[in-house]
């Protein structure tokens, strides 16, 4: 049997969430691989810090501009990478875990838009972890300190754990 690797990576939209499918793009041609950057939305749990305007009324399409910016973004800075964006209706824990399902690794970021957010993405992570078929990766968000930096690499240093 030839089993394509897969990383399966969250995506959300905020600084510290592209760190994610920066890491698994820089991972992906190490294993030959794919990246299947997932989003999931659900009309009922909007971002605490996100203004609604006419440019993100729409959950699902705000979704796809998201998953679309991330996937851009990564296929700019690695060229013939094999990447694709999905976006699902969903619980975002419950989402990660059944794309995950035929997938090697599974990568989040570990902070995402405010202290409201992070508190969920805990709970996201958590139950990410307990639900995954497959090795989960947390990358973490950058200090403060290291965001000031112009020389900084988004990618660079190793993942919180790898679990």
């Amino acid at each position: 049997m030839n089993t394509v690797y897969r990383i399966v990576v969250g995506v959300d939209g905020s600084d510290a969430g592209q760190r994610a499918p920066d890491w698994a793009a820089e991972e992906c041609p190490h294993r030959n691989g794919v990246v299947q950057a997932v989003i999931a939305w659900h009309p009922e749990h909007l971002l605490d810090n996100v203004v609604i305007s006419a440019e993100n009324a729409d959950p699902q399409r705000f979704a796809h501009e998201i998953v679309a910016e991330a996937v851009a973004t990564a296929r700019t800075a690695h060229p013939g990478l094999l990447i694709t964006g999905v976006v699902e209706r969903g619980r975002l824990a419950t989402v990660l875990v059944g794309r995950a399902q035929d997938a090697q690794l599974l990568v989040l970021g570990s902070h995402g838009h405010s202290r409201l957010f992070h508190a969920a993405l805990g709970s996201t992570a958590d139950a990410v972890v307990r639900g995954a078929p497959c090795p989960v990766v947390m990358v973490p968000a950058v200090r403060e300190a290291e965001h000031l930096s112009a020389n900084l690499d988004r990618t660079a240093g190793i993942p919180t754990g790898i679990l």
